[in-house]
């Protein structure tokens, strides 16, 4: 809770002789209440002169009757300053009254990503269990309704699970093997929820990569190709077509012939040709 402080001060007019007193009351307003919430009634005397001693954005005083009521919404997350003050000048005794208003908290504020939108990235060899930390969520109210009680991912991904840990650090745990030929990209809502009554929500857009690692070999369509050949050696005996389903330098294909048939045959690029003979 915020404490904004409302000083009502009595002082002399007139040079006088008398005891200075100095009392405090205490008032509390939500800062949800409508303009014209009468917060309190403070005890006051009639021979009292009043005015305004600052410029009071949120709070007024009824001189005749002692009320302090509201006079313009107030968020409590907007208030900064050390209060209000307002002097009442009294010609005997003088005196100062003290009055705090407490602002109460209400849930009016959703959990808060810094980002729409998160990028992290896991290799596909991960073992179960690695760890990617998140952007968690802020909330500016107070006590449960600005904690994070819960996170959650929206979608329907078996894939990874949150961990959310009591230092306030936000985790995806893999829970399922990774493959990125099967798929290289997921894409999942992951929402915060605080702990008001009714709750309220905030929300952000993940984005996980898979990182290729080098896990598939090369292949051909048939473990043995067949062709016929015209004896030009200029001409090509056959094209080569072998895949591999990694990605970038991991998917490149070089082709190589290995052993003393290297001295019959040469490749240049996918295509197969046979040496001219001296």
């Amino acid at each position: 809770m915020l404490l904004l402080a409302l000083v009502i001060h009595h002082f002399l007019v007139a040079v006088a002789v008398g005891d200075f007193v100095e009392r405090t009351e205490f008032l509390t307003v939500s800062e949800g209440a409508s303009v014209g919430t009468r917060l309190g009634r403070v005890n006051i005397t009639s021979d009292l002169n009043y005015r305004l001693s600052t410029n009071n954005d949120y709070f007024d005083f009824d001189v005749d009757t002692g009320w302090v009521f509201l006079k313009t919404t107030i968020d409590r997350e907007r208030i900064n300053g050390n209060g209000i003050e307002i002097l009442l000048v009294s010609t005997t005794p003088p005196s100062i009254l003290h009055i705090f208003i407490t602002v109460t908290d209400v849930n009016d504020n959703n959990p808060k990503f810094p980002l729409p939108y998160q990028n992290v990235s896991l290799i596909e060899s991960s073992a179960i269990g690695t760890r990617v930390l998140l952007l968690s969520a802020t909330d500016p109210d107070a006590g449960e309704n600005g904690t994070i009680v819960e996170y959650a991912i929206e979608n329907d991904i078996d894939q990874f699970d949150l961990i959310y840990n009591n230092h306030g650090l936000l985790y995806m745990e893999l829970k399922q093997t990774l493959d990125r030929e099967r798929q290289e990209r997921f894409v999942f809502n992951l929402s915060a929820r605080d702990g008001g009554n009714p709750s309220r929500y905030g929300y952000t857009t993940v984005y996980v990569d898979v990182i290729d690692v080098n896990d598939n070999a090369p292949s051909f369509q048939s473990d043995e190709l067949q062709t016929t050949w015209n004896g030009l050696a200029s001409v090509p005996i056959m094209e080569l077509h072998a895949i591999d389903v990694d990605y970038g330098e991991n998917g490149r294909i070089v082709y190589d012939i290995p052993g003393t048939e290297s001295k019959y045959f040469m490749i240049d690029g996918n295509h197969l040709y046979a040496r001219a003979r001296n």
